[in-house]
């Protein structure tokens, strides 16, 4: 269930927050407002089996996740998958 508070296509951080966030989570939330204005719903993860010690390579994380990882608000398979990597 996503986030109540998440509101999909919207910015996840505010200005204030983004110039306070790290390059990498700058990076992040553009990609998130890009892909989202683009029709995209999610972004796949690529990783080795040494991660997870599974043969699949690849996982989704939906943009809802991602305010949660942003927001530091709930924690759920997903997040943790990036937080490990």
């Amino acid at each position: 269930m996503d986030n109540p508070l998440y509101r999909p296509g919207e910015p996840q951080l505010t200005e204030a927050e983004l110039m306070a966030a790290s390059e990498s989570t700058y990076a992040l939330h553009e990609h998130y407002m890009t892909s989202y204005n683009a029709g995209k719903r999610s972004v796949i993860i690529q990783y080795e089996e040494r991660h997870f010690l599974c043969k699949s390579n690849y996982f989704l994380v939906a943009w809802s996740d991602l305010y949660d990882l942003f927001n530091f608000s709930e924690l759920d398979t997903s997040i943790l998958r990036c937080w490990a990597l």
